[in-house]
């Protein structure tokens, strides 16, 4: 996906989202950063964390890749654990 950025939906993949004009915060955003006018179409937000929506393609390829089911695709909830045996007294 960093390497094509633009093949993933992103218009600027090399840039973070929030940044000092043309001096790039050496941590993350600062109080007098300027902040990009739509996040989501930045890869990432800062010089080190991912966008939001960066965040969520990256969480959707792991489930992916993993085999893991969403959320919203399980077939029904999940049993309820058995109760705990009651302590003893002895």
């Amino acid at each position: 996906m960093f390497s094509s950025g633009m093949v993933a939906g992103f218009d600027n993949a090399d840039s973070p989202c929030c940044s000092f004009g043309r001096i790039r915060p050496a941590l993350t955003c600062i109080p007098a950063s300027r902040l990009c006018k739509d996040r989501s179409k930045y890869l990432f937000w800062d010089e080190y964390h991912p966008s939001d929506r960066a965040n969520e393609l990256i969480a959707n390829e792991l489930i992916r890749k993993l085999g893991f089911k969403p959320i919203n695709q399980t077939n029904g909830p999940s049993p309820s654990p058995t109760s705990a045996p009651a302590p003893s007294d002895d």
